[in-house]
């Protein structure tokens, strides 16, 4: 699993959606570094900023990365999130 990381993470930088949504569930599954929760979590945001159809995968992914963040990791993505 950790080249399926590596390789969902560096396809979701380029703007993969269905490879952001696979990041986040391997995340979510405890598989990666806790060190991307949070460009993941932003990812995410930005996705469903710009794309409505994928809304409730994203939201919930969100969710389910935020209980897995410290307040602090959170606060700073979503200080990063308001630059967008």
């Amino acid at each position: 699993l950790p080249f399926a990381v590596r390789y969902f993470k560096e396809a979701a930088s380029l703007g993969s959606k269905l490879a952001l949504i696979q990041l986040a569930d391997l995340l979510i599954a405890g598989h990666g570094s806790p060190y991307d929760y949070e460009n993941v979590y932003v990812w995410l945001y930005q996705t469903v900023s710009a794309d409505k159809t994928y809304r409730n995968k994203v939201s919930t992914r969100m969710d389910a990365l935020a209980q897995k963040m410290s307040p602090s990791v959170i606060k700073s993505a979503r200080t990063v999130m308001r630059q967008y």
